[in-house]
């Protein structure tokens, strides 16, 4: 080789080795501005002895990260004894695998004091209040994540809330109650981790979105999962043993001030169990005996917002309780799919569908909590507590709407009697939404009451030892279609039963402020605070919370500002309770200081009682009496209309005769167009007069009263001249309102319009 082609493979020799020198440190300085930055806890002074505490140079770590953008938080094989770690936005907290964060002993004080929650009402208890006072917490970041094949020990966490026989207390325990508490914190990942002993709630999550939580296990002694108020999550592969409380719970509290719906969640792939707390972990499996409840998978209980397009599909249950869903707190749970699920020794019930009302919440909120669309399939369950059935029960006038059930195989321990079928099964009303409580349901397989749209399809169900119950008992359900239905009975037995019931009574209320009443709930007396059969549907013109669905009545003006006071209809419908001891219904519609006559320009709001008004109440009352009808069980009968009005039209007092006549004649014939049946034309109507002493009553409206009475023979006057009033002579006092309700009571009786 000549020295020219020497040089010249050696050029090229040298540009080959340049390029690839040029090209590697190219690669280095890319990977050196990718690279997350690292901060070794150590490097900031922890030990990880599990004697000293270690949170404060945590959260050192974690505040030199802040400062630098963000990056990773390692820690290192060993045991970190921690009082309060406080998360920023793009931190990774890294637990290495050997590595423990030890929750410090409350006597330590190691824990963030509680944040204010600004005086507001708590309506719900300080778990789900605040989050300062826990071992791991962030409020307003993003981008955060916890993850590593580490463990957190709650060890010094309290298990301890602020709720006693579901009376919330108010305010925060008052130390570390949380092993993971995060609010309104975004684009959230929790993955791999360990939790052992996690303190009131192993990880709450409330108004948080964008979230994943992946390969998580937690063996706690409360909850383990809640998720409060968030959307657009996943929670997959994990694995939750609570024994003592709700293992995967989504709730929709008031946590944030405001009803927030728990939305989006997507949940698959997981096991739940109710083994003894460490018994998870440590390989032994040891069942805990039932008590207040085990395991199970959860909608509620708090409910404020609701929940809407949940999916849960491809888990196992053992030793738990399975499905429950409850909405009780006012809000809405729809369009929620579970699939695939397999449960083992259940606790209590497999399935329990529900809604309520608790109405933990603001007290003018006055919609009834709603549940529709819900569809689960393909379910099967061994070793089920007979106690209860698959429950699935709305509340009178409010049905849970279309409900799918399908491919579902359980087999029970059996033992129900026969006298169970005919049992005053307890409904939801303001209780605590637990089965358990409502004792033995009078179906084994599947009892459902209160629901418009059953669908059930290839339902088998088994009992091991001798069961006197139908399979299958419906009350008060409304399009139901159940096919291939696999369910032996004893003989004698139905394997479909239908409970019937007489007619339902409704009662239609309508007027002014006298009608709500202004009397103040301090001077309620105390046979008055308990409701248990009367169902109210309560509309004020365009108030939004106008609804055609019921709601358990409560004696207090359903409208903001005036709602801790009561009037003369709550005396009213406490004598039906008492008469009747079953549920009835009331439509009611009423506007303080409205007239009939489209003159008295003194009218509330430009509202009228008149036909011809545009702002009609009329129309919103026949409105709301259309919206009701379908929602009534289908042998209601309207008993009569309860009328208190007449002091807004005190300027045309000459015409109220004729004015409140027509008003009851539009009443009638559209009851009648309605419903088809003639007998509403006659329909008996109550008056009450005025006290003497109201500054705005009318003779001439009293007579008027009278005269209608006298030529309309179902038409009655309640005389109101000799009642005392408030202070503001217009309002009946607490004695002039019972007084008058008693009295109305007694008109219904002896015309023979109740009985």
């Amino acid at each position: 080789m000549n020295k020219i082609s020497k040089f010249g493979e050696l050029f090229r020799t040298n540009i080959k080795y340049g390029t690839l020198l040029f090209l590697c440190l190219l690669c280095t300085n890319s990977y050196a501005q990718n690279v997350v930055p690292l901060y070794n806890v150590l490097d900031y002074g922890a030990k990880g002895d599990g004697i000293t505490l270690d949170s404060p140079a945590i959260n050192a770590a974690i505040e030199a990260a802040d400062k630098a953008g963000g990056g990773q938080i390692l820690l290192p094989a060993g045991t970190y004894l921690c009082g309060s770690i406080r998360l920023k936005s793009n931190i990774d907290l890294h637990l290495s695998a050997g590595c423990t964060i030890l929750a410090a002993d409350a006597s330590m004080k190691a824990y963030d004091e509680s944040e204010s929650f600004g005086g507001y009402p708590e309506y719900q208890d300080g778990g789900h209040t605040y989050f300062h006072n826990s071992l791991i917490w962030a409020e307003g970041e993003k981008n955060i994540s916890i993850t590593g094949h580490g463990m957190i020990d709650g060890k010094g966490l309290t298990h301890k809330d602020t709720e006693k026989a579901g009376k919330v207390l108010g305010g925060s325990i008052g130390t570390g109650d949380k092993a993971i508490a995060l609010k309104e914190c975004r684009q959230v990942t929790i993955r791999d981790i360990t939790i052992y002993r996690g303190g009131h709630f192993g990880i709450i999550m409330t108004g948080c979105d964008l979230s994943t939580i992946d390969n998580v296990t937690i063996d706690t002694n409360r909850d383990g999962f809640d998720i409060d108020c968030c959307k657009y999550m996943t929670i997959t592969n994990c694995r939750i043993n609570t024994p003592r409380d709700d293992a995967l719970v989504l709730k929709s509290s008031y946590a944030l001030k405001k009803p927030v719906l728990c939305e989006h969640i997507a949940i698959s792939n997981c096991n739940i169990t109710g083994y003894k707390c460490g018994s998870l972990l440590d390989g032994t499996y040891i069942p805990e005996p039932v008590g207040w409840v085990c395991g199970r998978f959860k909608l509620g209980t708090e409910s404020n917002g609701g929940y809407r397009n949940i999916s849960l599909t491809n888990c196992t249950f053992m030793y738990s309780s399975g499905l429950a869903f409850e909405e009780v707190d006012q809000g809405r749970m729809e369009n929620i799919v579970v699939s695939n699920i397999t449960m083992s020794h259940v606790h209590h019930y497999p399935i329990y569908i529900t809604t309520g009302c608790r109405n933990r919440g603001p007290k003018n909120v006055t919609r009834p909590s709603t549940a529709r669309d819900i569809q689960i399939s393909n379910v099967v369950a061994d070793d089920c507590d007979s106690l209860c059935s698959i429950i699935v029960t709305g509340m009178p006038g409010a049905p849970i709407r279309n409900v799918w059930l399908s491919n579902i195989r359980l087999f029970f321990r059996g033992g129900g009697t026969r006298d169970l079928v005919n049992k005053d099964y307890r409904e939801q009303g303001t209780n605590y939404p637990e089965p358990k409580f409502a004792g033995w349901t009078p179906a084994y397989g599947l009892y459902a009451r209160h629901v418009d749209g059953l669908y059930a399809d290839n339902l088998t169900f088994r009992y091991e030892r001798k069961e006197e119950r139908p399979a299958v008992v419906l009350d008060d359900v409304k399009n139901v279609n159940i096919s291939n239905l696999n369910a032996p009975t004893a003989d004698g037995v139905s394997q479909v039963q239908t409970i019937e019931h007489g007619e339902a009574a409704v009662i239609l209320t309508a007027g002014q402020s006298n009608a709500d009443g202004r009397v103040p709930l301090s001077e309620l007396p105390e046979e008055l605070k308990t409701y248990r059969y009367c169902y109210l549907s309560y509309g004020s013109g365009n108030f939004e919370n106008a609804t055609g669905e019921f709601s358990l009545f409560t004696p207090r003006v359903a409208k903001p500002k005036i709602e801790d006071s009561w009037g003369f209809d709550a005396v009213v419908y406490k004598q039906l309770e008492n008469l009747w001891q079953k549920p009835f219904y009331v439509i009611k519609q009423t506007m303080g200081g409205t007239a009939i006559d489209t003159s008295c320009e003194q009218s509330t709001n430009g509202w009228f009682w008149s036909y011809e008004s545009d702002k009609s109440l009329l129309k919103a009352f026949e409105h709301q009496i259309d919206d009701c009808l379908p929602n009534l069980p289908q042998n209601y009968d309207i008993k009569c209309l309860i009328w208190h009005q007449g002091e807004g039209d005190q300027n045309a007092a000459d015409r109220y005769y004729d004015n409140l006549k027509t008003v009851i004649s539009h009443i009638r014939q559209h009851l009648v167009e309605k419903t088809g049946q003639k007998k509403y034309d006659k329909l008996p109507v109550i008056f009450g007069t005025f006290s003497k002493d109201s500054r705005q009553g009318s003779p001439v409206v009293a007579e008027a009263l009278h005269r209608l009475a006298h030529d309309d023979k179902n038409i009655h006057v309640v005389e109101a001249n000799d009642l005392s009033l408030l202070r503001d002579k217009l309002h009946f006092d607490a004695q002039g309102a019972q007084i008058l309700g008693k009295r109305f009571y007694e008109t219904m009786k002896q015309q023979k319009i109740v009985r």
